[in-house]
């Protein structure tokens, strides 16, 4: 995932090579962030929110324990001589951040990479993570809404460095067992759980068809449960890239094959624990939605005795008599007998 996370200023780039025709916003006057409620005094590009970022924020989010939901993305034009004004977009933003009581903190997690830097935004009623990367052709902040943090999870480097060193040797035969889970790993089958949102309680399968060179397609459905009878069934065509390395999926939503009224989908970015044989997933842009939680479907085949073809019945062999001669037999003495074996005499 360091390489999604390292094309993100590539990506910025682009937009600015081409911002004639890009999808990129100009920035009309002062520009606010709704996810945050702050503006920046230095009006940034809006930028579309591009799969590189998803799944950058992705392995951010999860490396910190959260769900990622609601992302903006914004981009700045610099050159590698503007340093101190890459400085002032920075501070003042976090300045904005500190006037709103967030408290603001740098974070490190596995699979950033070193030109990226990770910090979390915290209040009490909101959660965010922010994702700064520099560079000669100018500067990126990825913002998303996050779950709560997991208090007892044990997620960043220096807790994981912690736990380890109070339970010596676990990370060995965990990495071997995990390496080896990993190595045998397709995301090819149903996975089958459950999330909540607005309707409350529901059931949800995942089915990913088929996967070749990095793009699957697939079916995802969804229906009521014991928990939660009233909830409509329904079901969409889904497609996108998996990433074998990180074993994190982005999912979007193709054409619906039932649709109740008064739903819609969206994208989901999740990833799959080889070991368990889960999955976990997050819908992108939807808030009030828990992650959708899921297990592979093992799919139970009768087996089959192999019929045996019973042999024909055989006729029982018919004794013949013994054929009497009137011809008496020879003296024994005369007998031919088997070689090897003396008769007494």
């Amino acid at each position: 995932m360091q390489t999604a996370l390292r094309v993100l200023l590539l990506v910025f780039g682009i937009f600015f090579g081409f911002s004639s025709s890009s999808q990129a916003q100009q920035p009309l006057g002062v520009v606010s962030s709704a996810i945050a409620g702050i503006s920046f005094d230095d009006p940034p590009l809006v930028l579309p929110i591009q799969r590189n970022f998803q799944m950058a924020m992705l392995t951010s989010s999860s490396a910190l324990g959260r769900t990622c939901g609601r992302m903006e993305a914004y981009g700045w034009r610099v050159d590698a001589q503007e340093q101190n004004r890459v400085d002032n977009i920075f501070n003042t933003t976090v300045d904005r951040l500190l006037t709103q009581d967030f408290t603001v903190e740098a974070k490190a997690a596995s699979g950033i990479s070193d030109d990226v830097t990770l910090f979390t935004a915290d209040r009490a009623d909101k959660n965010l993570i922010m994702l700064w990367s520099a560079g000669d052709i100018g500067l990126v902040m990825v913002l998303c809404e996050t779950s709560a943090p997991l208090r007892d999870s044990v997620r960043d480097a220096d807790t994981l460095a912690m736990a380890e060193s109070v339970r010596p040797g676990r990370s060995a035969s965990w990495d071997a067992r995990n390496a080896l889970a990993h190595a045998d790993f397709s995301p090819v089958g149903k996975w089958e759980g459950s999330y909540a949102c607005e309707q409350g309680f529901t059931g949800a399968t995942l089915h990913i068809e088929k996967v070749k060179d990095g793009k699957f397609d697939g079916l995802f459905s969804f229906f009521p449960t014991e928990k939660n009878p009233d909830v409509p069934a329904g079901s969409y065509r889904v497609s996108g890239e998996y990433d074998e390395d990180t074993l994190r999926i982005l999912i979007n939503p193709g054409k619906w094959i039932k649709q109740p009224e008064g739903f819609q989908n969206t994208i989901i970015i999740g990833s799959f624990d080889p070991v368990r044989q889960s999955f976990s997933g997050f819908f992108q842009g939807i808030t009030g939605c828990t992650s959708f939680e899921a297990m592979r479907h093992e799919v139970k085949t009768e087996v089959k005795k192999a019929a045996v073809k019973k042999p024909a019945p055989q006729k029982a062999p018919v004794k013949k008599k013994p054929v009497v001669t009137s011809k008496p037999l020879p003296p024994a003495s005369t007998l031919e007998t088997p070689s090897g074996i003396v008769l007494d005499r």
